[in-house]
């Protein structure tokens, strides 16, 4: 199963490039990758829920993203992880880098660094694991968002 690229929402957070915000944003995004690192990912959680780090290569630049993302089990051997983009109209970037190139995506969970498969869930399997997802507050949508969230 490969990745869907589902359209981008028509409503939510919108942040523009090049502003102060995306800055610290980009700089925070930053400490957090090293502190993960350096704690083996202990202790490590966004809103309750666990955090792993997802290096997916990009569409365009070629260049390896790391970004600190929430996720949930999915058995023993899978990650579930949701394309919230904190509630944005628009997917986030390792969302689009995953649908283009799925060979080249791997996660960091504690020491461990695994490459692996991404896939896109859909119909009963899709709404078995929000099901499952033990902080649905971390990636349910506003009812306006108007974006399936992948």
């Amino acid at each position: 199963m490969a990745i869907e690229m589902t359209p981008n929402g028509t409503y939510g957070v919108t942040r523009s490039p090049g502003t102060l915000a995306n800055s610290v944003l980009k700089r925070f995004g930053g400490l957090l990758v090293g502190l993960y690192r350096l704690l083996g990912g202990r202790g490590m959680r966004a809103l309750g829920a666990p955090l792993l780090l997802l290096t997916t290569v990009g569409a365009r630049s070629g260049k390896a993203r790391v970004t600190p993302v929430a996720w949930f089990p999915d058995g023993s051997d899978s990650w579930l992880v949701v394309a919230s983009a904190a509630g944005a109209a628009r997917h986030p970037a390792y969302y689009g880098n995953m649908a283009r190139k799925p060979d080249q995506v791997w996660i960091e969970v504690g020491r461990r660094r695994l490459k692996v498969q991404p896939a896109s869930l859909s119909g009963a399997r899709r709404d078995e694991a929000w099901r499952r997802n033990p902080d649905k507050g971390l990636a349910a949508p506003p009812v306006s968002q108007r974006r399936s969230l992948p």
